[in-house]
């Protein structure tokens, strides 16, 4: 859209005509922005150290319940992360490549992406902030590890709860639940069904605020070298993977992609039929 109107002001001459002042100040900052994305280099990049996972973890905390950018509010999970992340670096590098995104961008992602209870939020913003500070092999070990820990952590964190300035209304101790995957239904529910509170309680709301931030310092104690990603996989940890992986015999259940803990979902493995996993929906090829 922005550059359907710029060709159209540019040949239609309107620039004179409706307040040309404000107008070519307005394309030439669309000039600007436009020469640094075509120079800026990725990954972005981080001198370990620039970012205090602390500071870090309150930023997030803080932008889940909303900051004004350009005299708009935006909020959310998946905000939260990424807006903790990326405008502390846009403030050191202010010329630099991270100053020109809108952190806001990532407001779509919250409640497991347009409420859907796909990918939890909070991993959604932080992995979208990995993808620009790293190279593609440094960030998806990085995210690997956040969504590995996020699956297995008793989370909130009691960092979260000791080292967060909260509202006086919301001082309250919370109790933890282990999500067992990366879904937000997953891990709404899970917690839900560990404390007896509502998923719409001002209590599960605060649990995912505290949980943004636990994320987005996770993020930074990561690029500060204070923790090493591991290796492994949940689905290491289980016999599924020996057969259910991916491949191309088909018959040897080689038809699923993933790294996730199967036995979160897929319970009560002994009663599964014959045909296998939900067979009412799912039809093998003729």
């Amino acid at each position: 859209m922005i550059d359907t109107t710029r060709r159209k002001i540019l040949k239609t001459g309107l620039i004179g005509a409706v307040a040309g002042g404000s107008l070519i100040s307005g394309l030439s900052l669309y000039k600007v922005r436009e020469a640094q994305a075509a120079t800026a280099v990725h990954p972005y990049g981080y001198y370990p150290g620039e970012l205090d996972a602390d500071a870090s973890r309150q930023l997030a905390y803080d932008s889940f319940f909303g900051v004004f950018i350009d005299g708009a509010k935006h909020s959310g999970c998946a905000f939260a992360t990424f807006h903790a992340l990326i405008s502390q670096l846009a403030e050191l590098h202010p010329e630099g490549a991270y100053g020109q995104i809108p952190t806001q961008m990532m407001e779509w992602a919250a409640g497991g992406v347009a409420g859907y209870g796909s990918i939890c939020g909070t991993l959604n913003g932080a992995s979208a902030a990995l993808g620009l500070i790293c190279a593609n092999a440094q960030a998806k070990s990085m995210i690997g590890d956040l969504l590995n820990w996020s699956a297995t952590t008793l989370l909130p964190t009691r960092l979260s709860e000791n080292n967060l300035t909260v509202p006086s209304q919301r001082t309250y101790e919370l109790e933890q639940s282990i999500s067992g995957g990366n879904l937000c239904h997953m891990s709404v529910t899970n917690w839900c069904l560990a404390t007896g509170y509502a998923s719409g309680s001002e209590q599960r709301i605060e649990r995912c605020a505290r949980l943004a931030g636990d994320v987005a310092a996770r993020v930074v104690d990561m690029l500060n070298g204070v923790v090493v990603p591991a290796a492994t996989a949940p689905v290491d940890k289980t016999s599924c993977g020996q057969c259910h992986k991916s491949g191309t015999d088909f018959d040897a259940g080689q038809f699923t992609l993933g790294r996730m803990d199967c036995t979160t979902c897929h319970i009560e493995l002994e009663k599964v039929p014959e045909n296998g996993h939900h067979w009412y929906v799912i039809r093998k090829p003729e």
